[in-house]
């Protein structure tokens, strides 16, 4: 998810793309563009403004009642004024930059605010459907924005199965974290990642975390961090870096996971048992628990 550039223009991440193109209706790229823009020069995070601003469409169809924005799906009139408002604090800009867990509670009710709910603990989140990316429904209860790479690249990490989900969401995430430690865009993981995934029949190696960190080329990592300290730096050494800042994490919040909404993992029209699109309970349940043991060894060390 490399943020290109054309002359002095960004273009959107892929993410971005779908928040501010399809999920408000938005089929313009060039509009995209202009809202990426806008919300980056007002110093805002252009995918949390926009779903603040695709909740408000959907809270008018919840309320139309409610008319303070005069805002619709498929209408891009005056979206990037209201991004302005938000950025500014002004013409109902405020009110809105309270966060979308503070607007259900104070316009709508209790029956409403589930339907459309867009936020993972107070953090807006881009409702992307998880029934076909079990682990990435569960980054998104962790609070990343970004989907897991290693259930894109690797091929025994199939995308509607429990099988080492949970063990991967550990060694992925303690990855994560070591990468931007020390300075690094997470995303460089892909690349390093993409090198070993040419020997799928090793994959099935990934249930144990021990060898699954060695499908991550860290050499260049390491090569690089051990410029800094003047001395070589071990695999146990890098990710220990990761499980540190997790670590103060967990100490920060408890150990506690957010439910997803449930408009994230509830389908009407599903045949899983009680509607569900994939089992978010037992994935969480086995991640709390190998996290819990990751940091243990870690504590030990």
């Amino acid at each position: 998810s490399c943020n290109l550039k054309i002359g002095s223009r960004r273009l959107p991440s892929h993410l971005e793309m779908l928040a501010l193109g399809s999920n408000l209706g938005n089929y313009d790229s060039e509009i995209v563009l202009e809202w990426m823009e806008e919300a980056t020069e007002q110093g805002l995070n252009p995918i949390r403004t926009v779903v603040v601003i695709e909740w408000v469409m959907a809270a008018r169809l919840e309320n139309p009642s409610e008319g303070s924005y005069n805002f619709k799906f498929g209408k891009t009139r005056g979206v990037k004024e209201l991004i302005r408002a938000l950025g500014e604090g002004n013409r109902g800009g405020s009110e809105l930059g309270k966060g979308i867990a503070y607007l259900e509670e104070a316009y709508l009710k209790p029956s409403q605010r589930e339907k459309i709910s867009s936020h993972v603990g107070g953090r807006e989140m881009l409702p992307i459907d998880p029934r076909g990316a079990w682990m990435g429904g569960l980054f998104m209860a962790l609070g990343y924005d970004s989907p897991p790479i290693g259930e894109v690249l690797l091929q025994y990490l199939s995308s509607s199965s429990l099988f080492s989900k949970a063990e991967w969401a550990v060694v992925e995430e303690n990855l994560m974290a070591t990468f931007n430690s020390v300075g690094l865009n997470k995303n460089l993981m892909a690349p390093l990642l993409f090198e070993r995934s040419r020997f799928p029949f090793k994959q099935l190696f990934l249930r144990y975390p021990l060898t699954a960190y060695h499908w991550v080329s860290t050499k260049l990592v390491r090569s690089l961090l051990g410029g800094y300290w003047g001395e070589k730096v071990g695999v146990k050494e890098l990710i220990n870096i990761g499980r540190e800042m997790i670590s103060v994490r967990e100490e920060l919040n408890g150990g506690e996971i957010t439910p997803l909404p449930q408009r994230f993992s509830l389908d009407a029209t599903s045949q899983h048992p009680k509607e569900r699109v994939f089992p978010y309970r037992k994935l969480v349940e086995r991640y709390q628990f190998l996290r819990a043991l990751d940091l243990a060894k870690y504590r030990r060390s």
